[in-house]
């Protein structure tokens, strides 16, 4: 998914964090592109990219579980 939170509320941001915890209970995965800190903290693994965008991004910066 890309940034599938871009434009919701709050409250719409808790219930997709819902959904996508059911949708993971369930056995599948979910991969992502997300800014939203709330979200990024109710993830079990994460790959920053960087530095920048475009031709100045691309390496990986920071990966692993969320503690």
């Amino acid at each position: 998914m890309d940034e599938p939170t871009s434009g919701l509320h709050f409250s719409d941001i808790e219930n997709l964090i819902k959904l996508f915890q059911k949708i993971i209970d369930g056995g599948d995965t979910i991969v992502m592109i997300e800014h939203n800190k709330h979200v990024l903290n109710n993830c079990d693994w994460m790959i920053e990219l960087g530095p920048k965008a475009g031709k100045m991004g691309g390496e990986v910066l920071r990966m692993g579980e969320i503690i």
